[in-house]
């Protein structure tokens, strides 16, 4: 068949509503059904025999995609391969949702799915073998920008990235990860540090942040066990002071055998720190407990006491001292002026005090701390 050139534009004007311009295969065909050139004959575009379109200046290899952007590092560089600028703009509310550029994969059939699919994946190289310290190689960058709003009625949320793993109604799912983050690191390689996730310092030039928060988890509550953060082994570094909720009552459930759960209790209106082991025993962590002990209206120069506390077992180590402030109606003043000494015999959730006058008959009631060891 002879082919037909033309050396001027061809321009195709059509007079009915059909498709204007057509190109058939030949049976069979291999070769690209369109070649786009530039003045050299060197191809910039092509339709493939297939159906595939692609563009750049690397062809080489079969075609792997329905669209393919290749790019071979020769002559100027481009700074996007591609680029889906856009302004949506209306007269009334835009309340309509807008997925600009939207990427969809549905693995159907009926004989089951293994290995790793991807809806989208993005991977960036770095090859070049010239210095690169000064170099930030991102494979992906999400933002997001507000420029309107106000003081009265500011704009509602503004996200940078979300990842979301939805399981139907009618389906049973192993385990559902809204966003993993993993970094690896082949043989002989070396990374000074890593860190599978980051939070890079806000950059606020003159402007006001109400509350910044460097990571926020809400309640936890619609699982059979919830945990607001799960690790396994390493140790947890906190570089400031921590802000813990103080609980009215010991908590119900009890920690995995070989934990513990620590909390912080109020114990007569006062906070203290608490552990709760596997067998839902609960101890005290705060240092020093206090008891009043009361020697009556009789003058006398000994007593014996019993002291209940929870904390306290049968092979607990106890050491308990006469506390300097002023015990129930009496002043500091007075406590001073008696000196007492103790020995304690523990019991499990209580234990008894042999207290002894180092200066003579004693009235009334006097406070004692205690540890607990």
């Amino acid at each position: 068949m002879t082919v037909q050139i033309f050396n001027d534009a061809v321009e195709v004007l059509g007079s009915q509503d059909i498709t204007q311009l057509t190109v058939q295969a030949a049976n069979p065909q291999s070769q690209p059904l369109q070649v786009w050139l530039d003045n050299s004959s060197n191809t910039l575009a092509r339709v493939t025999a297939d159906g595939r379109f692609q563009v750049g200046n690397n062809f080489g290899g079969a075609a792997d995609a329905l669209i393919q952007a290749n790019y071979n590092p020769t002559g100027s560089q481009p700074t996007s391969v591609w680029h889906t600028p856009g302004t949506v703009s209306s007269a009334g509310t835009i309340s309509t949702p807008i997925n600009w550029v939207y990427h969809e994969l549905a693995l159907a059939g009926t004989a089951g799915v293994s290995g790793l699919h991807n809806g989208l994946y993005s991977k960036l190289t770095q090859a070049n073998s010239g210095s690169a310290g000064s170099a930030e190689l991102r494979a992906a960058t999400f933002q997001a920008i507000n420029q309107g709003g106000s003081g009265a009625a500011p704009v509602g949320k503004l996200t940078g990235l979300r990842g979301t793993s939805s399981n139907a109604g009618t389906a049973y799912l192993g385990t559902a990860i809204g966003v993993e983050a993993i970094v690896t690191n082949d043989t002989a390689g070396s990374i000074s540090q890593a860190a599978a996730f980051s939070v890079a310092p806000p950059i606020n030039t003159a402007g006001t942040i109400g509350t910044l928060i460097g990571l926020q988890i809400p309640d936890l509550t619609a699982g059979v066990a919830n945990y607001a953060l799960y690790t396994g082994q390493g140790p947890v570094h906190f570089g400031d002071y921590q802000e813990i909720f103080v609980l009215p009552a010991t908590p119900g459930a009890n920690p995995p055998a070989n934990f513990i759960k620590l909390y912080p209790k109020l114990d007569a209106s006062i906070p203290k720190l608490y552990a709760k082991d596997s067998g839902g025993s609960e101890y005290s962590l705060t240092g020093a407990h206090q008891a009043e002990l009361d020697f009556g209206v009789t003058p006398t120069i000994s007593g014996h006491f019993t002291v209940t506390d929870a904390n306290v077992a049968a092979n607990s180590r106890l050491l308990a001292i006469q506390a300097g402030d002023a015990p129930t109606g009496k002043s500091a003043d007075e406590n001073e002026m008696d000196n007492l000494a103790f020995r304690c015999v523990p019991a499990a959730g209580s234990f008894n005090v042999y207290a002894d006058s180092l200066t003579g008959p004693v009235v009334g009631k006097f406070k004692v701390n205690y540890l607990i060891g």
